[in-house]
């Protein structure tokens, strides 16, 4: 019996919790009565919030009380409801939780309150506050309230970093972005003595027969045994052998991550030139998608079971090779590089034309799919596009966003010394912006 009122309640939380009579004051029931709560208010938050209203007669204790609460609240934030912004101010002012305190500056962000913003910033802990995305954020706020020097230090400040935040900074003082590019020296000698270890050249052997999972594993076995500096030089030496994923993340995590060659490579140039040009891609935005979806590794596999190296599902693989007039045969479609760059381009530029030539939309339509995009867009006003990344309410689609677009920028660059400001690559994120194509 008390199996099935837990798995009634998994199924069924609303109908579960329309009747509280049904409920005794036990510790048993005050938890299954929060287990509800906790599915409903990510079901249907309105719902969750008319019939906790109903449960003040329980026991409830205060810190069961604030986690329900705060879950409803957030449920109604990250689905931008009528009423959320009061519902995170009321949870903030009861709830230390840093995750409240978030929402209550991005809230206030997606309705351009820069004054209210600026107050929000105050609320988080001052560790957190200190990040970049924060930062960037405090000078928008003082730039929208009209204090313009004070953003200025802020933005000057924060344009010295390569990344998202320092480029965006740098497009609003109109100074040069900071890529600060060292490739690295190469020590010759020790790089062959690194080529004669016997698990290095088993490690090279089994790259370059296919082997690429089983040669990771024999890779990151080898690298416990080496000292940095000879960490540095194996990464050097994966990059000659074009065996990119392991160069990427060696090179990053041992001193090397101002040596963009390493760290940004183009490989199966041609494909991707050829593929984006025909889609009217940039070939640095798919480079971008490619780097950040796979680190370039063909036959990787995601846990949702997203394969190769621009990370297509099955389903979407198949429906569009059938749009491309390509032949598809299965996972081994996904995993040759240069089909699944045809695909992942066409998906793409897919996403691009159903987003109306937004970048950025296409860039969340590619990791959380294009309804879930959809749903995120604004109602009634237009949102500048920094806005509305940073008030998307998936973080590990804000990463992303943030993420593909510094490698666009980068990769950009890296080809010919120019580039495109990021901003002119975000263009306002306004309703309706989803064809349906």
């Amino acid at each position: 019996n008390r199996i099935d009122r837990w798995v009634q309640m998994r199924s069924d939380p609303s109908g579960q919790l329309s009747e509280p009579g049904r409920f005794r004051d036990t510790g048993t029931d005050r938890a299954l009565i929060g287990y509800g709560f906790g599915r409903l208010a990510r079901r249907d938050p309105p719902a969750a919030r008319e019939l906790w209203q109903r449960y003040s007669g329980f026991e409830i204790s205060a810190a069961e009380q604030t986690r329900i609460e705060r879950d409803i609240a957030l449920a109604h934030a990250r689905r931008f409801l009528p009423g959320a912004r009061s519902l995170i101010e009321d949870q903030a002012r009861v709830d230390a939780d840093p995750i409240v305190a978030q929402w209550r500056v991005r809230l206030a962000l997606r309705d351009q309150d820069w004054p209210a913003t600026d107050e929000a910033l105050d609320s988080l802990a001052s560790e957190e506050s200190e990040r970049s995305v924060w930062t960037y954020w405090r000078a928008r706020a003082k730039d929208g309230a009209g204090d313009t020097a004070a953003a200025s230090r802020l933005f000057r400040e924060l344009s010295k970093e390569r990344d998202y935040y320092g480029f965006l900074a740098a497009d609003r003082i109109g100074s040069e972005y900071q890529f600060s590019h060292r490739p690295a020296t190469p020590d010759e000698v020790m790089i062959a003595n690194l080529d004669k270890r016997p698990d290095l050249i088993r490690t090279r052997e089994l790259f370059m027969t296919g082997l690429y999972g089983r040669g990771r594993s024999e890779w990151q076995a080898m690298l416990k045994k080496l000292p940095p500096e000879q960490r540095a030089q194996a990464s050097i030496l994966a990059h000659r052998w074009g065996w990119h994923s392991r160069a990427i993340a060696t090179a990053s995590g041992n001193g090397l991550i101002d040596d963009l060659d390493l760290r940004f490579p183009t490989p199966w140039q041609t494909a991707f030139d050829q593929r984006s040009r025909q889609l009217s891609l940039e070939p640095s935005f798919a480079y971008g998608i490619a780097r950040s979806e796979s680190l370039f590794m063909p036959d990787v596999a995601s846990g949702a079971g997203a394969i190769g190296l621009m990370q297509l599902m099955p389903a979407t693989g198949k429906q569009t090779a059938r749009q491309a007039g390509i032949r598809y045969r299965g996972q081994q479609t996904l995993m040759d590089p240069e089909t699944n760059i045809a695909l992942g381009t066409h998906y793409l530029g897919r996403m691009l034309e159903r987003f109306d030539g937004n970048p950025v939309l296409a860039t969340a339509a590619y990791n959380a799919g294009p309804n879930r995009v959809s749903s995120w867009l604004p109602t009634d006003n237009n949102l500048p596009a920094d806005v509305w990344v940073d008030s998307v309410p998936f973080r590990e689609t804000r990463k992303y966003i943030r993420r593909v677009l510094t490698s666009d920028t980068v990769f950009d660059w890296r080809r010919d010394g120019e580039h495109r400001r990021l901003s002119d690559r975000m263009p306002p994120v306004r309703p309706g912006m989803d064809t349906g194509g």
